[in-house]
């Protein structure tokens, strides 16, 4: 905390001003308390960040000014006007009457080719549609060497933004190659893969195979999941691990995502059963340092 000086409150002839005191220490404290919430700011980002370069944009994003109203009103008044370099050219940067009718009326009969198209009647649109038209549309939906972790994780986080059903999200898993398009893109050249991905991954496959506390859960046929996907979580279960960086990314897991992941190995070993211990033995050691 910055201290006033001493000749900074006291007047000339010797008094102390209290008035100019309680000033200075009041801005000294709301001073500290603005350095304080950057540095808790910092704190949060170094813990939540998978790289150091988005922490340094979290940083300048702390020490940035709030936009004031003057400014928002002088960005609107810069953006006046035709934004087209012909355009401005021929009006002379202005909403010359002439050239706005014009628009106007090209516009009209736009509009007018536009509401003479036919149109399809009774034609649902569903949300999952869309999310398998889009899919299908910008990624691969099968299993090709074509697709790459960036096209995977872009793919899947378009599942994420457009809130896509567990079902619709473990059917592209399943059309992509499984486990073994993650070990072919992530594990084998040790990429990394981010949490958000991660951690709805792992929500998504126990989605899957619902489990309780007994140890029940329902049948994924019921689900319409192929009869190999059991055997192929096992599997992606032993790969995951040997992906890039993988202990940092299981850290800025949340809590909910890091207990529903232990929750599938403990699930996945106990099915082993007792005639595969060195598998159950090969999936505890490889998960050993993530489960408390």
């Amino acid at each position: 905390m910055k201290f006033s000086t001493r000749t900074s409150v006291i007047d000339g002839s010797g008094i102390l001003d209290m008035r100019k005191l309680k000033k200075e220490l009041k801005e000294a404290m709301e001073e500290d308390h603005r350095l304080s919430l950057v540095d808790a700011a910092k704190k949060r980002a170094i813990r939540t960040v998978g790289s150091y370069e988005e922490f340094q944009h979290r940083v300048a994003y702390a020490h940035l000014r709030p936009l004031s109203r003057k400014d928002i009103q002088n960005v609107a008044q810069d953006t006046r006007g035709f934004s087209n370099a012909i355009a401005r050219k021929n009006v002379g940067g202005h909403y010359d009457g002439g050239c706005f009718d014009a628009v106007l009326r090209e516009g009209g009969k736009l509009g007018k080719a536009m509401l003479s198209e036919p149109k399809l009647v009774n034609c649902e649109r569903t949300k999952a549609n869309y999310l398998r038209e889009i899919s299908s549309r910008t990624y691969p939906t099968t299993c090709s060497t074509k697709m790459s972790a960036l096209g995977f994780e872009k793919a899947w986080q378009t599942f994420i933004d457009t809130q896509a059903s567990p079902q619709e999200k473990q059917r592209f898993y399943q059309e992509v190659g499984g486990s073994t398009f993650i070990e072919r893109c992530f594990v084998a050249p040790a990429k990394e893969m981010s949490a958000e991905t991660l951690g709805d991954i792992i929500e998504t496959l126990a989605e899957a195979i619902t489990m309780e506390e007994g140890g029940k859960r329902e049948d994924s046929a019921e689900n319409g999941l192929a009869p190999a996907f059991r055997g192929d979580l096992v599997r992606l279960l032993y790969i995951l691990p040997g992906m890039g960086r993988f202990s940092v990314t299981f850290a800025l897991l949340t809590p909910t995502q890091a207990t529903t992941a232990r929750k599938l190995v403990r699930q996945s070993v106990r099915e082993e059963g007792q005639d595969k211990e060195e598998g159950r033995q090969g999936l505890m050691e490889v998960w050993s340092p993530y489960i408390a």
